[in-house]
């Protein structure tokens, strides 16, 4: 392989594995003690505001790979920034809040909610008050449709890491 090619692969792969380490030393950064959080008698989603953000561990046949997704008030209203990344790729989508265009974006469904009696831990905290819809459960104090875990047709799985409402950690 030449000098110059073998050289480039290596800056391009250097590129995105720095910002892969970056989310990912945010994720392993210890949670001690775990964060409660209550639903307070709630189960409708966390109001829009800028800068909202979620970092997932989505899993599939690609293998896995971190998903950062911040919420951001676009031109044509409100837009999720999508932002997948693994140690050697990365992928970026700006999409409409309610977009069908994502799978990601796609789980909530008109299903009948059943509420949990017991809490859920994900590595973000643990979480009293949580809503299942079909195999997804969510939280209303997590930002952007408030997915805590979730599963779709494909068996494309989703865990939440960290979320927060101001800037998020290497989120571009």
């Amino acid at each position: 392989m030449p000098r110059a090619s073998l050289s480039l692969i290596i800056m391009l792969g250097g590129c995105a594995s720095a910002q892969y380490r970056a989310v990912q030393a945010s994720v392993d950064a210890p949670l001690s003690p775990l964060p409660r959080y209550d639903a307070l008698g709630s189960t409708a989603a966390l109001t829009p505001s800028v800068e909202q953000w979620a970092i997932y561990e989505e899993s599939g046949d690609a293998g896995s790979v971190l998903l950062t997704v911040v919420l951001r008030n676009g031109p044509k209203g409100w837009q999720v920034e999508l932002n997948r990344r693994s140690a050697h790729s990365f992928e970026h989508k700006t999409l409409a809040l309610n977009s069908p265009d994502d799978p990601f974006l796609r789980q909530r469904r008109n299903e009948p909610v059943r509420s949990l009696a017991k809490a859920v831990e994900v590595p973000a905290g643990r979480f009293v008050g949580v809503v299942a819809y079909a195999q997804s459960l969510y939280h209303p104090r997590v930002p952007i449709h408030g997915l805590l875990r979730g599963q779709d047709n494909q068996g494309r799985t989703w865990k939440l890491l960290r979320f927060g409402l101001q800037r998020a950690p290497t989120a571009r």
